[in-house]
């Protein structure tokens, strides 16, 4: 997966169609991707550690092991990042094809530069529909915390997932 993201990240980059601001975003989209894939691999990998507490750890590569919250409110909250993180993408998606010098030859061929239309017309557009996106799923609340007690095996210097 983070590979598929570098390859989108690249392709953001080398894009002579996409502004700075359309860059910007793209790139808080797909850091939300690498940290969600994250919530979701510690889930679907899984194993009970404190049931009372809601805790379950996730062995990663070898001995190195990472424990997420499992509580009601915490699945709640990573499903609403994920269904939220979906729409993102959605309007994520539309600005590459935004991107595409050949669709922008294919929409605009009596154009005399229409990659300079794009760039000035359509990106801004599409961008504000992402960043609309992204704010919704940015204004939620942080996710539940573990337990003050603390019941980490070791520590984690990402924090607890």
């Amino acid at each position: 997966m983070r590979a598929k993201v570098d390859l989108l990240r690249r392709c953001a980059e080398r894009s002579r169609i996409l502004d700075d601001d359309a860059k910007k975003y793209i790139k808080i989209t797909l850091d939300a991707v690498n940290e969600y894939k994250g919530y979701w691999d510690n889930l679907t990998h899984s194993m009970p550690f404190d049931i009372n507490r809601g805790i379950v750890h996730t062995f990663k590569y070898g001995t190195e092991m990472t424990q997420t919250l499992v509580t009601q409110d915490a699945l709640n909250g990573v499903y609403l990042r994920l269904k939220l993180l979906l729409d993102e993408l959605r309007e994520l998606d539309l600005l590459y094809r935004l991107a595409d010098e050949t669709g922008a030859f294919a929409v605009y061929p009596d154009e005399r530069d229409p990659i300079k239309r794009r760039r000035r017309r359509d990106v801004p557009i599409q961008t504000a529909r992402l960043r609309e996106c992204q704010k919704e799923r940015l204004s939620l609340p942080q996710l539940p915390q573990f337990p003050d007690e603390g019941v980490s095996l070791r520590e984690d210097p990402e924090g607890p997932q």
